[in-house]
């Protein structure tokens, strides 16, 4: 499935600041439901990607899994050269774990690119503003 990405403010119908009542309004209901321990946020996924909601509130972030086709800025992130074309628009920061890469101004933290590899392969993570403080820690800047 195709993801198509406004940096800080949507995937697809998924705008940031909906609500999962909001968002299963529009989409009907998710694939699989859990609480993350860890980041005390309620995940849902649903087809190639999984919806994040924070302390249960409102949606931050979407990680769209390798199956998925994300696209920014005209550039599928994905397919052979995305990655180069993705940081020519940014040069991404490398955090001190070196599994992911952030791209502050695009709002995406990209994982499967960076020196350490992980077990999705690649991921790519779309958050708003609100949960930008939240990457940076993520990946260890």
């Amino acid at each position: 499935m195709e993801y198509m990405i406004q940096s800080f403010e949507k995937v697809n119908e998924f705008k940031f600041g909906m609500t999962q009542e909001q968002v299963a309004q529009v989409s009907g209901p998710a694939d699989e439901e859990y609480y993350d321990d860890y980041t005390k946020t309620m995940e849902e996924t649903r087809a190639d990607c999984i919806l994040e909601y924070p302390d249960g509130g409102q949606l931050a972030a979407i990680s769209i899994l390798k199956k998925g086709k994300p696209v920014i800025n005209g550039i599928s992130v994905f397919e052979k050269g995305g990655f180069e074309k993705l940081c020519a628009l940014e040069e991404p920061v490398s955090g001190i774990g070196e599994a992911y890469l952030l791209f502050r101004k695009l709002g995406l933290c990209l994982g499967g690119y960076a020196k350490k590899r992980i077990p999705e392969g690649k991921i790519l993570i779309v958050f708003s503003k609100d949960r930008a403080a939240f990457y940076e820690t993520f990946i260890d800047v």
